[in-house]
């Protein structure tokens, strides 16, 4: 008897696995990174643009969390975690209307306010073009 050939169970019009793998950039946890809960994007987001490594690219955490970058979803959230940090005073806030090609999001941290979001590799790789200065 001959063996059948394995059924694939990918749905037709879905990425095959090594596809949606290719999606996420190296640096990320290749376990539930990002997590499963996390929304598409489909928002305005703001961050205080002082880098564009994650912590876990700064090796300052470990996690999944940690390989996304912080944002708001209001100017004046961004502009208020801004002004905790004197450091911070001359770094520009910047915007970026951002959809489910470039990646995903989700409230995080303590405050209400605090979103992480987790940019696909080619939208990481275009970020400084992608975010505008918003103040």
């Amino acid at each position: 008897m001959v063996a059948s050939p394995a059924v694939s169970q990918q749905k037709q019009g879905e990425p095959a696995p090594a596809q949606l793998e290719s999606r996420w950039p190296g640096h990320f946890p290749k376990v539930a990174c990002p997590p499963a809960d996390a929304r598409a994007l489909s928002d305005s987001v703001y961050r205080i643009a002082d880098t564009w490594e994650s912590f876990l690219e700064q090796e300052r955490a470990k996690g999944c969390r940690a390989a996304s970058l912080s944002c708001y979803l209001a100017l004046e959230d961004a502009l208020a975690a801004r002004a905790l940090h004197d450091y911070w005073n001359d770094v520009p806030v910047v915007c970026a209307t951002l959809s489910t090609e470039h990646g995903v999001i989700k409230q995080t941290g303590q405050s209400p306010k605090h979103h992480s979001v987790w940019l696909t590799r080619a939208a990481l790789a275009e970020a400084p073009a992608l975010f505008k200065a918003a103040t």
